[in-house]
């Protein structure tokens, strides 16, 4: 009679278990969400400042750098010295709203990049508007830790933070260091490091991106 009813103890035992891990959510699960709520939106609105170095085909340089990204604009200046040095037009830049545009040394205006050979030459900067895309999608992100569409793959951490972005029908890849916050950005093209940018600052307030 002991060991029938040990048995049945242990029976009923497994079966509450059973129950409670059917019906009871992750504990972290929640907590996930939060964090991943919490890193969409510092993506909507945000400025980096830092150093790019880059070493890709004609251009290789080590020099500041400012990205500056709202909910559907996009900016990259790239200056020869400090942000509030002595030169006051940046070395580099680039825009994007449903186009990117491209001014490089030299030029006074900026160029659009359509179906030219530049175009394959640099990452499509689209992405940008896809976060409000990723928040619609949190349920699939917190389960899977990543998100695909046609044109992109964004992987996420453990702590649910945008660790990487790949171009599906490109060979760019754009990786996410971070210690406490954001430290460093990493592009690549054909698996091969082509640019980094150590970051300095981030800041999410008073985000306003010059239209052209």
């Amino acid at each position: 009679m002991q060991i029938f009813e040990r048995k049945f103890f242990i029976f009923l035992f497994l079966i509450l278990l059973l129950f409670g891990c059917a019906t009871i959510p992750k504990p972290d699960f929640a907590q996930k969400e939060k964090l991943l709520s919490a890193h969409l939106e510092e993506w909507k609105n945000i400025r980096i400042e830092g150093i790019i170095e880059l070493n890709y085909r004609s251009f290789s340089f080590r020099k500041n750098i400012v990205i500056k990204k709202t909910e559907n604009l996009g900016r990259i200046d790239i200056f020869d010295s400090g942000v509030f040095g002595l030169k006051p037009n940046p070395f580099i830049s680039a825009y994007f709203d449903s186009t990117l545009f491209v001014r490089f040394p030299e030029q006074t205006k900026f160029v659009e990049i359509n179906n030219s050979s530049l175009k394959k030459e640099l990452p499509d900067l689209s992405f940008i508007k896809i976060f409000d895309e990723l928040v619609s999608n949190k349920n699939k992100i917190l389960k899977e830790k990543e998100y695909r569409n046609n044109d992109f793959i964004f992987y996420f951490s453990d702590e649910m933070k945008l660790e990487k972005i790949e171009l599906t029908q490109e060979n760019f890849c754009v990786s996410f260091d971070y210690s406490k916050e954001l430290s460093k950005i990493l592009i690549f093209k054909n698996s091969k490091e082509i640019a980094n940018i150590q970051i300095d600052k981030i800041s999410h307030k008073n985000i306003k991106i010059k239209s052209l």
